[in-house]
């Protein structure tokens, strides 16, 4: 079985038409086996990530900081192939089309 829960707010108004967005988000896996007769049993794990970003829509522009296995869980999902330890993300995104705020997506 596996869950994945991630809650947002997206478009807060920061002023200078800047709109700014959070989110946290969970992914769960209650175990695996990694062979076909269900012998070599896996583990269950959790993994916690987050992030944020500002948006200036009148020019296109977007940071985007977030941040992955922040736990630093020490998992595998198969034998000799652990998943990466905390690691954290900066995205910059320019378009050439400005958005208008109404239009309610993100850039």
């Amino acid at each position: 079985h596996r869950a994945y829960a991630r809650p947002e707010i997206i478009e807060l108004p920061l002023g200078w038409g800047l709109q700014a967005g959070v989110y946290s988000d969970l992914d769960f896996t209650a175990g695996n086996y990694i062979d076909r007769v269900n012998l070599g049993a896996i583990p269950s794990r959790l993994l916690w990530g987050a992030g944020a970003h500002v948006a200036h829509r009148a020019s296109g522009t977007r940071a985007v900081l977030s941040a992955t296995n922040l736990a630093n869980a020490s998992v595998f999902d198969l034998t000799g192939f652990p998943i990466p330890g905390r690691a954290v993300f900066l995205t910059l995104e320019w378009s050439r089309t400005a958005v208008s705020p109404s239009a309610n997506q993100p850039l």
